[in-house]
Parts: structure tokens; C-alpha cells; sequence
């Protein structure tokens, strides 16, 4: 794992694009996920990973060379839910192996070391039953239903998923490990 640098903007776009394919087929824009989805994404990234924030961070799972991972993080995102997790994405052949904790607990660690005390929340959609019960597995608890903001999400029904602190996702991963 390391973090990741604006080479690896269009890797991490695919993996983005795939993992919204997989996922959130049903819910995104076909349109959109068929024909637009794969630039807005690169273009993103690309945007997101030349531009050094210290409030941010964005770590890769590296497998010498074959990227099958990311998280984005951004520090202090909101006055009352902290830091946000803004993205977590993992390749369909990397599933089940370990790498979305393993991102978590980096990402965990990240804030540790800049905001101890920041709580952690992130948006899933509702209808990601498979993510809902990851991050309830690891502690994470549903706070908030809204409708997602999300261009070309078509007013999905969104849930805000919240840990008190970095100390008590970090206390999930190691008790899910053991």
C-alpha cells in the first residue's frame, strides 16, 4: 500500500468506474455510467491527485505494479460528522481478500496521526446492501437517511454511516482480523 500520485489517476478511475458499474448499476444514470462516467471520473482523479492538499489524502493497494484498491479521505470535511470518506473502492478480483480493511485501517491510522478525536463518517446508497454490511461489521453505524446530491444519481435514497473517532474503526478492524 502507499499513497497514491497522479500517475496513477486513470487506474484509479477504472477501478472507481467499475466498482459503480458493479454496484450501483441500478441506481446511476445508464446514460451516464455507459457513455460519460469513464472521462468524468479520469478527469477527476487527474484534478484530485495533481493537487496537494494537506487536508487530504488518497492511499492505492499496490500489488507490484496492479493497482486494485483506493480510499480518499478529506480531513475536517464536516463541523459536526469530521472526516469524510469520500471514496473506497476495490477491484472485483481483490473482493473478499482483505482490501477494503486493510484501506480502512490505513485510512484510520491517517487520521489518527492529523485529528484523533475527528469522527468519521461516509455516504453509501441505500440499496449497497453489500457495503452497508461491511461497514456495520467493522462498527460503523447508519446516522442519517438522505437523498444523494450525487449527479446522475437520480435523488437515490443515501445513508450517512458514522464511527465516533479513528480509535473505534481501528478497534473494529483488529477485532474482525482476530
Amino acid at each position: 500500500m502507499r499513497k497514491a500520485d497522479a500517475g496513477d489517476a486513470n487506474r484509479v478511475a477504472q477501478i472507481h468506474i467499475c466498482g459503480w458499474r458493479d454496484a450501483y448499476g441500478n441506481i446511476l444514470d445508464p446514460e451516464f455510467l455507459e457513455n460519460f462516467a469513464e472521462g468524468e471520473r479520469r478527469n477527476h482523479w487527474q484534478s484530485e491527485l495533481t493537487v496537494a492538499r494537506k487536508d487530504q489524502t488518497i492511499f492505492v493497494m499496490d500489488n507490484q505494479g496492479e493497482l486494485t484498491g483506493f480510499i480518499c479521505v478529506k480531513l475536517k470535511e464536516d463541523a459536526v460528522w469530521g472526516t469524510y470518506i469520500d471514496s473506497l473502492h476495490v477491484s472485483a478480483t481483490a473482493r473478499g481478500q482483505g482490501t477494503g480493511k486493510a484501506l480502512l485501517q490505513k485510512a484510520a491510522q491517517w487520521i489518527m496521526e492529523k485529528d484523533a478525536d475527528s469522527p468519521i463518517y461516509l455516504w453509501v446508497f441505500e440499496d449497497n446492501s453489500r457495503a452497508i454490511a461491511f461497514y456495520q461489521r467493522l462498527g460503523g453505524d447508519i446516522v442519517e437517511q438522505a437523498t444523494s446530491e450525487m449527479p446522475f444519481s437520480r435523488g437515490a435514497p443515501a445513508l450517512r454511516i458514522a464511527w465516533k473517532s479513528p480509535d473505534r474503526l481501528l478497534e473494529a478492524l483488529y477485532e474482525s482480523a482476530s
